[in-house]
């Protein structure tokens, strides 16, 4: 996990896969919405394979800030949201999936302005997301001994969550699995 998170895993999974079907290409452009990880993690791998990647930061405050000189600092172009962009969503505990609606709106008028050369990620219905962490789920089997009674996984996308769950159900039927929303 190079830039810190395992989001590493699902960037790479889905920048690879759509090269190799075809949905991305040298020189296009990746875009995507996003409170932090998975953009840091799409701008580093982005960037290593030589695409612009172009994000959409949805994170209002100091959090936000850390985020987008990070995925500036590895060549990402980021686009802060505008405060009226963002206004409606006053909660601070609200989803990750709500917060960056926005984000994503922009997304969607960007491919659909630009279809050629431009890749919008789609962190959140992209089954690339959720293949990614069978890998991690083989992992935990390994280091665990498959020993695992109860896996206990926040849930932003629920890619990583579900990836998980579907290995460990299958390897081990009575394991617990329980997806938490933080506050």
């Amino acid at each position: 996990n190079p830039s810190g998170s395992l989001k590493d895993r699902i960037a790479l999974e889905m920048i690879e896969n759509a090269e190799k079907s075809g949905r991305i290409k040298p020189g296009d452009t990746i875009i995507e919405s996003s409170t932090g990880n998975t953009c840091f993690a799409l701008s580093s791998v982005g960037t290593i394979k030589g695409y612009k990647v172009c994000i959409y930061e949805t994170m209002p405050g100091k959090a936000g800030a850390e985020k987008s000189k990070m995925m500036h600092n590895v060549g990402a172009e980021v686009r802060l949201m505008e405060p009226k962009d963002i206004e409606s969503l006053k909660e601070r505990s609200i989803a990750g999936s709500e917060v960056e609606l926005p984000g994503r709106q922009l997304c969607l008028q960007d491919e659909k302005a630009n279809p050629d050369n431009v890749w919008w990620a789609r962190q959140f219905s992209n089954e690339d997301n959720v293949k990614a962490h069978y890998i991690t789920a083989r992992e935990i089997l390994e280091q665990t001994e498959g020993k695992v009674d109860v896996f206990v996984q926040s849930i932003g996308t629920g890619g990583s969550l579900l990836g998980i769950a579907e290995v460990l159900k299958k390897e081990i039927p009575k394991v617990k699995v329980i997806g938490i929303q933080p506050a």
